[in-house]
């Protein structure tokens, strides 16, 4: 018996949070804050998710190899760049995430409900990344008194 996948993946995230501020942080303060920000994230999103040790930590720091690889190609730094490779790193984590599972526990978590919930987290992730990018740029330069 195989857990389902609400267990596995955490549970109904409608946007994919830990991407959108891994990219952000990538952008504004360099590769190293953002391997530790995924890799942290990664670590409590596993421990309070029953899922197996490392699965996240694991699955977010190859997710921030892609996203260099894609800025290496890809100039980032505008929005339609860094919406490109927001989009590009959401597919690829959850393409990595299914061929996880179906290594894990043997069985492919495919249907048509299982799409449905990734084209909408999917839509909204990339809906959004530009308002919350410009929302924490406001949030940088804001003064604190």
């Amino acid at each position: 018996m195989s857990p389902p996948l609400f267990i596995i993946t955490g549970g109904f995230r409608l946007l994919d949070i830990i991407l959108v501020f891994m990219v952000y942080l990538y952008l504004s303060q360099g590769e190293n804050k953002a391997s530790v920000f995924a890799f942290f994230q990664g670590f409590f999103l596993n421990i309070y998710s029953g899922t197996i040790y490392g699965l996240f930590p694991f699955l977010y720091l190859l997710t921030l190899i892609f996203v260099l690889l894609i800025s290496s190609f890809v100039d980032i730094h505008p929005k339609s760049g860094s919406i490109l490779c927001i989009s590009l790193a959401f597919l690829i984590k959850n393409i990595l995430l299914f061929f996880i599972i179906y290594a894990v526990y043997g069985h492919e978590p495919v249907s048509s409900s299982f799409f449905r919930e990734l084209l909408v987290r999917f839509l909204i992730t990339i809906s959004l990344s530009s308002h919350i990018f410009s929302m924490l740029n406001k949030l940088r330069h804001a003064e604190i008194s």
